[in-house]
């Protein structure tokens, strides 16, 4: 039981960084293409896919959109079975909170298209 435990917390830790590791690709991504271009990427100009050396960088940052979409639904499997193998969950608000937060972040950078960063992504 203890070792499922284990398990669990580390599946957990794991689903709370999935925002935080596409919100790092992302701005990976973007630097480069800012650095690219000499200012920053604009929506269709140039699209994401037509920057030459970030099309592998480009690639993973989308793939990784999915699984960031899907992390709430994993977050909240994890956490039902993790309360009911032990009830003490206390422990888990920390990654409850971090995945919040980069999940978050996330949807604000795409959905509020800060510095129009979002729209240009997702062009």
């Amino acid at each position: 039981m203890a070792a499922l435990v284990l398990l669990l917390r580390a599946v957990l830790a794991l689903i709370a960084l999935v925002p935080w590791l596409w919100l790092a690709l992302f701005a990976v991504l973007a630097a480069a293409a800012s650095l690219h271009l000499g200012r920053l990427p604009r929506y269709n100009n140039p699209d994401p896919k037509e920057i030459a050396h970030l099309s592998l960088l480009y690639a993973t940052t989308s793939a990784l959109l999915v699984p960031v979409i899907a992390s709430p639904l994993a977050m909240t499997a994890c956490l039902a079975v993790r309360s009911f193998v032990s009830p003490d969950i206390r422990n888990e608000r920390w990654r409850l909170l971090a995945h919040a937060l980069g999940y978050a972040l996330a949807a604000v950078l795409i959905f509020g298209d800060v510095l129009g960063l979002g729209s240009w992504f997702l062009d």
